[in-house]
């Protein structure tokens, strides 16, 4: 009896990042938000409660998650504080400032930045639950959610009329602590010039220059600024030369324990 070949593993693909409400309900969210803490600094705790949950449950992280994802909040080391975006989405100074806020919160999500772009000018597809899992590597599970958090949050932000994508979406402007470049890294990242193996990644500290290399699966994280305190420490700590670097500075005496 022939012995089988071990079956392949299968290869997971990534999927692109998306809010898991939509922006209506982001909108309100914020506005929620706004109205029981201020615009913050807030954890992300406070800012799950702020908006009505009793804790940092899965729910209420997924929502403080999807209003980053919108642009409405942006992450500040360990504390969430509301953004520009989201100011002129709650206290417009007229309706046409309004309208252009719910238009660019709509365009930046990484999946709807890709749906405005790949769909600019043309109608959307019927089975938009079908291009997420083949296209965008979303499961089929959340697929047909997802689809309907799409065309909701499009149509609410006049991006999707009557079926057909806005021919002028994929060209409009995200807030700049969301904007990455067409390699899908934030704006500042640097890319490498060696053949850099695609689960492996870099950054280079600004001040320093150094390098710091990491995991891909990393990516998402910190581009959501989770390691944002600790780079910057780094990056200050380096980019200070030593009492013995600094020229005609004497070194100081060390003190005895």
């Amino acid at each position: 009896m022939s012995e089988l070949a071990p079956a392949k593993p299968k290869v997971k693909t990534r999927s692109t990042a998306y809010p898991n409400i939509s922006l209506e309900e982001a909108i309100k969210a914020v506005t929620d938000l706004r109205h029981a803490m201020g615009k913050g600094p807030y954890s992300r705790e406070s800012a799950a409660q702020g908006m009505g949950h009793s804790g940092l449950s899965g729910a209420g992280a997924a929502k403080v998650a999807a209003l980053v994802h919108y642009g409405l909040l942006e992450r500040q080391g360990n504390t969430y504080r509301q953004t520009d975006l989201a100011e002129t989405i709650i206290n417009p100074l007229n309706d046409d400032e309004k309208d252009e806020g719910l238009r660019r919160a709509a365009a930046t999500p990484k999946l709807l930045q890709h749906i405005l772009s790949d769909f600019q000018g043309q109608s959307l597809p019927q089975r938009l639950d079908a291009i997420l899992a083949r296209t965008y590597g979303i499961s089929d599970k959340a697929a047909p959610a997802v689809a309907k958090i799409t065309t909701s949050s499009l149509e609410y932000a006049g991006l999707l009329k009557s079926g057909v994508i806005d021919g002028e979406a994929g060209s409009l402007p995200v807030p700049e602590h969301q904007r990455a470049r067409a390699d899908g890294r934030p704006i500042g990242w640097a890319h490498s010039q060696t053949k850099e193996s695609p689960l492996i990644q870099h950054i280079i500290l600004p001040k320093s220059g150094i390098t710091v290399i990491f995991p891909a699966s990393v990516n998402y994280r910190l581009a959501m600024g989770e390691f944002a305190a600790t780079l910057k420490s780094l990056d200050n700590e380096a980019s200070t030369p030593m009492a013995d670097d600094q020229p005609g500075t004497p070194e100081s005496p060390k003190e005895k324990d």
